[in-house]
């Protein structure tokens, strides 16, 4: 979704056409606010675990309610007629690791279509960026070493 002021919110739509020759019933899931979320939390953090592993539900809002929502959230979609959807993001607070998923489901058993879901949020309209990364790719405790201890012991 890009970047956006933090505390301001920004939108994108996506359609479905169904072209099948019968009415197709939907529903959509977030992984935020999935009850399997908190099973997969019971992970050891991304920094302690094989770096290739992503998390799907980066960071979140401070005040609990989701970053991301989708409107509608279930339906039906007639025959030859299509749905547009309107994916909203609302950060809370300045972070660049905003993410969730979208799992699209026709009669709330065969998943369709995932759409992953990224947002950044800053405090201020003009900020710098570029250069070599000085954090981590997702928020942590993790303790990183200065540069120039690395060099001092190769």
């Amino acid at each position: 979704m890009g970047y956006v002021v933090s505390k301001e919110t920004t939108t994108s739509v996506f359609k479905i056409e169904n072209i099948s020759p019968l009415a197709l019933k939907y529903s959509i899931v977030l992984d935020s606010l999935s009850p399997d979320r908190y099973q997969e939390l019971q992970k050891f953090p991304p920094f302690l675990s094989n770096p290739r592993e992503t998390q799907i539900v980066g960071t979140q809002n401070y005040s609990g309610l989701s970053v991301f929502s989708v409107f509608p959230m279930q339906g039906i979609i007639g025959v030859g007629k299509s749905q547009e959807f309107t994916v909203t993001f609302s950060p809370d607070h300045e972070s660049l690791y905003y993410s969730d998923r979208i799992q699209i489901l026709l009669f709330d058993k065969e998943i369709i279509r995932v759409i992953q879901l990224k947002g950044a949020a800053r405090n201020h309209i003009m900020y710098v960026e570029g250069g070599e990364p000085l954090d981590v790719p997702f928020e942590s405790l993790a303790v990183l070493t200065p540069i120039g201890e690395e060099a001092s012991k190769a």
